[in-house]
């Protein structure tokens, strides 16, 4: 069986115990329990002293400290104990801990890095970079298209390097609609939900402006906003103020968002950049059709439009005629065929059978 460790190297210091930050991370680390009867795993956290640490089957936690390149000398002591032959280094932000990982393991580890939404460096920290390509063997991007930028300044060495595999998984499923939308209060008309942090980046005045267009002449269609920080609601209040057909919820936990993924008809995605959105992954899951921003993550989890609405980043008029197209599809059977596309291609089982795949031929190598 494949020996395979999966290593975070940034320390975690918000958390009070260690049972608090694997469920902070919990849509990271879904496949851990998929894989484990195929792959010999384990799991590296690294928090701080202060941290509560409880054991647990597959994981296993670290003191560390953020400090350029720092590897704690426990970790360098398991690790040359270990002798994994696949490590997964959890972001692409860590290049002097790859080169180091590199030297202590020499040929016969295999390293793969999976990115976290993390953009390309600037000269001259795009040499170490450089460097770290030499030692790491594949990359997991959600899409290729998000790592175009990275093989186009040279530091990833070519697109072969890449294997699509998205950074969040869910193990959300579709509940039951009719109860679903009583207890949401989405009895009648046509439901879009956007669900998101009020952040320039998720751009959700964009879907204000839109479904502002869009709603005169679709007066049985309500928006319903879920958001979990507030940035912008000074914004999105004033934007939304007599628009009575636009509804504010503010935070919702996420163990409730299945009722609502259940219950909507359309799941709005407005994120000008991604590595990838569970908030997409988990509407599908639930058969909610989404409507997303064309961005590379998001078309590739909506096999590039073939299962959702899509419409060009930050074009108020894009979206507002993607909400019309909406109005004009057979939901029904849309949700059914967005249902069996996320079964496929990002439920858990598939990732992991991916992930597993993966590390099989680095390790036949």
């Amino acid at each position: 069986m494949i020996h395979l460790i999966d290593i975070t190297f940034h320390t975690n210091t918000e958390y009070a115990d260690t049972d608090a930050l694997l469920k902070a991370q919990q849509v990271s680390l879904f496949y851990v329990d998929a894989v484990k009867n195929r792959l010999q795993i384990e799991v590296i956290k690294h928090v701080s002293p202060t941290t509560i640490i409880t054991e647990k089957r597959n994981f296993r936690f670290f003191t560390g400290r953020n400090s350029r390149g720092h590897i704690p000398k426990e970790t360098i002591a398991h690790l040359r104990l270990a002798k994994p032959q696949v490590v997964i280094v959890q972001g692409l932000s860590f290049p002097l801990q790859v080169i180091r990982l590199k030297m202590i393991f020499r040929r016969k580890t295999k390293i793969i890095a999976w990115h976290h939404a993390e953009q390309p460096p600037a000269f001259p920290k795009r040499i170490l970079y450089k460097l770290a390509d030499l030692c790491i063997s594949k990359y997991f991007f959600t899409s290729k298209d998000n790592a175009k930028e990275w093989i186009n300044t040279a530091i990833i060495s070519g697109p072969e390097k890449i294997i699509e595999l998205p950074p969040t998984l869910t193990v959300f499923s579709k509940r039951g609609v009719t109860a679903c939308k009583k207890e949401t209060g989405m009895e009648n008309g046509i439901h879009y939900l956007w669900v998101g942090r009020l952040h320039a980046v998720k751009d959700p005045l964009t879907v204000i402006e839109a479904f502002g267009k869009f709603a005169g002449a679709h007066t049985d269609a309500t928006l319903h906003m879920i958001f979990q920080t507030g940035e912008l609601l000074e914004e999105l209040e004033r934007s939304c103020k007599n628009n009575n057909q636009i509804i504010l919820h503010g935070a919702v936990a996420n163990a409730e968002l299945e009722t609502w993924y259940s219950a909507a008809d359309f799941c709005i995605s407005s994120s000008l950049r991604e590595a990838g959105s569970v908030t997409i992954l988990e509407a599908m899951a639930c058969g909610c059709i989404p409507i997303v921003s064309a961005i590379p993550a998001s078309l590739k989890v909506t096999g590039d439009g073939a299962h959702g609405l899509n419409f060009p980043a930050g074009d108020v008029d894009g979206l507002a005629d993607a909400l019309i197209r909406s109005t004009q599809i057979d939901r029904a059977f849309f949700s059914a065929q967005v249902r069996r596309f996320f079964t496929k291609e990002f439920s858990v089982p598939a990732v992991a059978d991916k992930l597993v795949a993966a590390c099989e031929l680095l390790a036949r190598e």
